[in-house]
């Protein structure tokens, strides 16, 4: 493990200038089958080849469902909320029977998919449970809620909650959206997944986190922790020898770490996938005493 001493400009994605944009909103039209191309890139010859090859199946799925989905509709008063501290999108979401229609869609095209015999047999028993029982575990997966001993049905109904997150915070007006917490989605209030110092040309070398329940992204101050705040006691790793593309801000305040992917050094970096597919990051880390702080419901079968 590398610690890089100091504080990296190329690293810590320190911009040239300009103001660029706050949040930016996930396409669900095009953003999960970008992910199930890049899960299937990276499966070969990798350590964990096969799941990453079942999370392209799921990428996949997701970029299906949530383009044959009937577009949502979002009420005037969706923005009156942020005035009071709190994200347009709530967790009442995950109750809508909406969701419960996305989640079956999605289990639909993967029971048809060329599954192998462990995540076949995941999706079965996630398909032969009751709707209300499908029902109930959205609702605790949207509150954060992972079962221990139903973790691989957990992720897929944390799936299909990332297309019907993702569908409603695509039609909300990023303009009107406000900061109610630097590590807080600005639009659905999710926890981080990953940093990513991104490539685009209205905010080239700026920082943003990327949503773990809606995929949105929004700027986030560099060289500060994302889970606890602080600016002090921040440095960063990366395992000896990579390309340092991918590595981990790591927090002295709050012993925490967060990945931290630089698209400036790989533009296909993709803040879920790549950070499932950099597992072996956050094992030297753990060793190390290191806590994750950010969430990424693909990586809990890891």
């Amino acid at each position: 493990m590398a610690t890089i001493g100091g504080i990296d400009p190329a690293f810590t994605g320190q911009s040239s200038g300009g103001e660029p944009p706050y949040v930016r909103p996930a396409d669900p039209a095009t953003i999960f089958f970008h992910r199930a191309r890049r899960f299937a890139s990276l499966a070969t010859d990798h350590q964990i080849g096969a799941y990453l090859t079942f999370l392209s199946h799921v990428a996949t799925a997701q970029g299906e469902v949530a383009g044959a989905a009937a577009p949502v509709m979002l009420a005037p008063t969706v923005y009156d909320v942020i005035a009071h501290g709190m994200p347009p999108l709530s967790r009442d979401l995950a109750a809508d029977p909406g969701a419960l229609t996305i989640l079956d869609a999605l289990l639909a095209k993967l029971a048809a998919a060329p599954l192998d015999a462990r995540p076949a047999a995941i999706v079965a028993a996630l398909v032969a449970s009751e709707p209300a029982e499908r029902a109930r575990m959205l609702v605790a997966v949207g509150d954060g809620l992972f079962e221990i001993e139903r973790l691989g049905e957990s992720a897929l109904v944390a799936a299909a909650l990332q297309v019907w997150y993702a569908q409603h915070a695509a039609r909300l007006d990023a303009s009107r959206l406000r900061n109610l917490g630097e590590t807080i989605c600005p639009c659905c209030g999710g926890q981080p997944v990953s940093s990513t110092i991104v490539i685009w040309p209205e905010a080239q070398g700026n920082r943003y986190l990327t949503c773990a329940v809606c995929c949105a992204m929004w700027n986030h101050v560099r060289v500060k922790c994302t889970a606890c705040g602080a600016t002090k006691g921040i440095s960063y790793r990366h395992i000896e020898g990579s390309s340092g593309d991918i590595g981990a801000e790591v927090c002295e305040s709050c012993q925490g770490y967060a990945k931290h992917l630089n698209q400036t050094k790989n533009a296909a970096l993709d803040p879920i996938v790549d950070d499932v597919a950099s597992y072996g990051l956050d094992m030297l880390l753990r060793e190390e005493g290191w806590r994750r702080t950010g969430l990424n419901p693909f990586l809990i079968l890891t």
